[in-house]
């Protein structure tokens, strides 16, 4: 991998990261300890794409910090609209989250 890759990745995993740890904050007033059951991760592409192996890196480093598995759950279809809906239409609990890149948020600026 080019340097600039390597970057955009460590960039990514910082920003995911920094969502786990949102999330992990709101249910702090919860009744069960987060995570005690396993949090998935979709990402709204086919598996072996660039998004997917971030992902699953993902995935692998959070091994080491937190009690359950990270399930990386790959949802393609309708450039992307198909995973990110599922994300949309889960529970707001921290147990489902969405992995987006960086084309997905150009597309979202031009309406």
């Amino acid at each position: 991998m080019e340097e600039g890759d390597m970057k955009s990745i460590r960039i990514f995993s910082l920003l995911v990261l920094i969502l786990l740890v949102f999330c992990s904050v709101i249910t702090v007033h919860s009744q069960e300890k987060y995570p005690a059951r396993p949090i998935h991760l979709i990402v709204p592409m086919s598996a072996g794409g660039g998004t997917d192996r971030v992902a699953r890196a993902i995935a692998e480093a959070l091994k080491n910090y937190l009690p359950q598995p990270v399930l990386v759950e790959n949802v393609a279809g309708a450039g992307s609209v198909t995973g990110m809906s599922k994300v949309h239409a889960s529970k707001p609990d921290g147990y489902t989250l969405g992995v987006a890149s960086g084309y997905m948020a150009s597309t979202a600026s031009r309406g």
